[in-house]
């Protein structure tokens, strides 16, 4: 059994292997969920390595369930192509869907982690994934709070680079899912004067 004796760390490094067979959805998942949770109490305690490592467990879980190879590969495939490979089609549309929002916040979380660690390079592959990933509108999901935080998160980078006008682009989107917003609305009415026309 892989739950007797196992410590937590040994479970959720072997994860990353979600590919194989003897695994079933179900422990997949609970390893996905577990990776996520630990990824997010150090979030939380401000210890963006070990939470970002975390988070890269995580992906890699939920890659395979979106017919995507592991986050570890470097690239990924265009996420039309991801949703209508034959890995992908094990799982219900809304199974799929609820793995897509799940994945993203995790690609969100991970992009803010490496931004606090000075990756922006990372921060950006990451919060651009997260915005891929994130449900169309009107789908379920789509204002959820995450999002917003995703188009936060990548306004801030863009601050960090001097890309005023992409990250008043961002804001934008963000107030486009929550007009009372009050982080966007402040940011927005700093980075105002900055956007060159």
């Amino acid at each position: 059994s892989n739950e007797a004796g196992a410590a937590p760390e040994q479970a959720d490094s072997a994860s990353v292997d979600s590919g194989s067979p003897e695994r079933t959805e179900q422990e997949i998942r609970r390893a996905s969920v577990d990776a996520f949770n630990a990824g997010l109490r150090c979030f939380k305690a401000k210890e963006w390595g070990a939470g970002a490592a975390h988070f890269t467990v995580a992906i890699d879980s939920n890659h395979p369930r979106l017919g995507m190879p592991s986050a570890a590969c470097g690239l990924l495939p265009p996420l039309h192509a991801a949703r209508s490979s034959p890995a992908s089609q094990c799982c219900s549309h809304s199974d799929r869907l609820g793995t897509r929002v799940r994945t993203g916040a995790c690609y969100n979380l991970r992009g803010e982690s490496r931004a606090q660690l000075g990756d922006l390079v990372g921060a950006f592959q990451d919060l651009d994934r997260s915005v891929e990933l994130m449900p169309a509108p009107g789908e379920r999901g789509w204002g959820a709070p995450g999002n917003i935080a995703t188009f936060i998160n990548r306004s801030n980078c863009y601050k960090k680079v001097g890309r005023y006008a992409a990250a008043t682009k961002d804001l934008r989107q963000a107030l486009k899912l929550d007009p009372k917003h009050r982080q966007a609305k402040k940011a927005l009415g700093n980075y105002i004067p900055l956007t060159p026309f």
